[in-house]
């Protein structure tokens, strides 16, 4: 049955209405004025960093470890010229008028090994101390100097390879100190603040950490091992709760490994702190988890966390057995 013409005047000015209210929502939506309400703006996302700690903390280490850098380096750089003008007082005029650029030496000789076993890296020549002279065991570290061949090969040449040196240091205690962050987990925000104050204070330590050793790279990977050990030792804990969708995985232990083979690979002393991480997760693979296959689990994480660095270890020990009659590395093993 059709509508009576009253019936259809009695709803028109309804349906009207609605027309014209989603019209003028659409118009304000439009407009320039909204279209600028809705997009961030920098003081909102200044807000948003500050608001967040985790943002915060990154750009509080970072400028800390900035301005330590610049107070070292500018010592550094103070104290090569000091030499330079020395054996060269005719150098002082050129350098005061800024006619000449200095480039600031390492602190200490064993740098040089490593810039010297860097640069036959980078000639086709790895782990020679000169290149053409053969193997050499004589490096304390196996990774380091391939991180500054990285450089050498960039154009950092000579004195200038500390440059490179340092801004391996500079990237190496920023990702120590996000590392670090991870030890306050189950305190309260604030507490990780203290990290990089307390961790850049000490004298000693800093210029171990910018000297050009390879130090800073070390702690920054010890740093990654921690973070790694952390995240395995968190998914057992969740594995255990009935209901909570985890079980048991070897992918943890085995990103613990790779990065453990890492860490004896800059120094070999770090086979006790591999060995901490290890064992203490396996035996909380052993007490998260049940049922006959938990030995089984608790030793299969204990290989996937050792065994990759047990296998550099050896490795190394092997080849400087082979190629120079003498197992151990000069300051290591």
């Amino acid at each position: 049955m059709a509508d009576s013409p009253s019936s259809t005047t009695e709803h028109a000015p309804g349906a009207l209405d609605r027309i014209r209210q989603l019209s003028a929502s659409r118009q304000r939506e439009d407009s320039p004025a909204s279209s600028q309400k809705g997009r961030p703006t920098k003081k909102a996302n200044r807000r948003a960093i500050l608001q967040s700690p985790e943002k915060v903390y990154t750009l509080f280490a970072a400028l800390l470890v900035l301005l330590n850098a610049r107070i070292f380096y500018s010592s550094l750089a103070a104290q090569t010229e000091s030499v330079l003008l020395w054996f060269q007082p005719e150098q002082l005029r050129s350098l005061a008028a800024g006619a000449e650029s200095l480039t600031w030496s390492a602190p200490l000789d064993d740098v040089f090994i490593h810039f010297d076993f860097a640069r036959s890296i980078a000639e086709g020549h790895p782990f020679e101390w000169i290149s053409g002279n053969g193997y050499s065991s004589g490096g304390t570290s196996l990774l380091y100097p391939f991180v500054l061949a990285a450089g050498y090969l960039g154009g950092y040449r000579g004195l200038e390879l500390m440059q490179w040196a340092a801004i391996v240091a500079c990237i190496s205690i920023l990702g120590t100190l996000l590392g670090a962050r991870r030890l306050f987990r189950n305190l309260p925000p604030w507490t990780a603040f203290l990290a990089p104050v307390l961790f850049l204070s000490t004298g000693v330590l800093n210029w171990t950490l910018f000297s050009g050793m390879e130090v800073a790279l070390f702690l920054a990977i010890w740093s990654l091992c921690l973070v790694l050990w952390d995240d395995a030792w968190q998914h057992l804990e969740l594995s255990s709760v009935p209901d909570a969708g985890e079980s048991w995985s070897a992918l943890p232990a085995t990103l613990l490994g790779l990065a453990s083979a890492l860490l004896v690979s800059i120094r070999p002393e770090a086979a006790p702190l591999i060995a901490i991480f290890g064992f203490s997760l396996g035996l909380h693979t052993l007490k998260s988890t049940s049922g006959a296959g938990r030995w089984r689990r608790a030793f299969a994480t204990l290989l996937l966390s050792g065994v990759p660095a047990a296998c550099v270890m050896v490795g190394q020990m092997l080849t400087n057995h082979i190629l120079t009659g003498d197992s151990s590395a000069a300051g290591a093993l």
